[in-house]
């Protein structure tokens, strides 16, 4: 795993999809606690390794004399420490978005519970507009989705082009059959990653958008109810993905839950996942 750069993304996105599930579940099971633990940083980190695994596949493929420059290990620790920084940092502002304003006996469980308000930052128009109106839905939305369609529209386009073409000239040995199967196996994994987040994180563009032009009301809030089980629809899928299209996921995870793996996939369970 340690020795394909791409797994180093996929690590992260994992990880990010771990803390929002984590997330997810003290807000929905222990409040008090789920009061004070945000998720964001985790859904924007998500979004931009997303992001990133899709560029770096599409210099791989489309540029694969200047990726052996460009895609040098310290360079992609470099790009992905960028993502993880440009992460808090951009979500640094929400910290201070809410306040515990009261507590609010709760018959239903017997106990206290904080009662969040809004603080002036977050009512402010001026701070609205700039963040929410502007700068989340470019960062958050625009950027990423046009980059993905783009990108994974391109590597796929090629591919088929380059298979077309060996398939054409006849220059298809045992080695190169191998190699063109497990280039097109990660490939179809990584845009079935893509198409799950798209999927996911159409309805949470739309519900920002609607809270841009103020349009709250009945339909916004339940559009808000979906948008959150997408998220977490999201983060759980990645793994379903993993153990469909990744032979060496599976060995891998055979061996790590059970201590044994199959014979014929023994030689696979130190490999690199994908």
């Amino acid at each position: 795993m340690r020795t394909s750069s791409i797994n180093w993304y996929l690590t992260i996105i994992s990880l990010s999809d771990t803390i929002i599930l984590i997330s997810a579940f003290f807000v929905l099971t222990l409040p008090r606690l789920g009061e004070f633990m945000e998720l964001w940083n985790a859904v924007s980190l998500s979004v931009w390794m997303t992001t990133g695994v899709s560029l770096h596949r599409y210099a791989g493929v489309c540029f694969p004399f200047e990726s052996i420059s460009l895609l040098r290990p310290k360079k992609v620790r470099i790009f992905i420490g960028s993502i993880l920084v440009f992460s808090i940092v951009f979500n640094s502002s929400r910290f201070f978005e809410v306040i515990v304003a009261n507590n609010c006996y709760r018959t239903n469980i017997k106990h206290n519970i904080p009662v969040l308000m809004p603080t002036l930052l977050r009512v402010n128009e001026a701070y609205r507009t700039i963040f929410f109106g502007w700068a989340y839905t470019i960062a958050m939305f625009i950027i990423p989705f046009t980059v993905l369609i783009f990108v994974n529209t391109t590597v796929v386009s090629v591919i088929r082009k380059s298979n077309r073409l060996h398939h054409t000239q006849g220059t298809n040995p045992m080695s190169f059959k191998k190699s063109e199967s497990k280039e097109r196996q990660t490939t179809i994994m990584l845009v079935a990653i893509v198409i799950v987040f798209l999927a996911c994180n159409v309805l949470a563009f739309v519900v920002n958008i609607m809270e841009n032009l103020n349009f709250i009301g009945p339909l916004y809030n339940t559009l808000v109810w979906f948008n959150n089980l997408l998220v977490l629809v999201n983060a759980s899928c990645n793994f379903l993905i993993y153990l469909i299209f990744s032979d060496k996921y599976r060995a891998l995870l055979l061996y790590f839950v059970s201590g044994k793996c199959l014979v014929h996939e023994r030689t696979l369970v130190l490999a690199e996942i994908v």
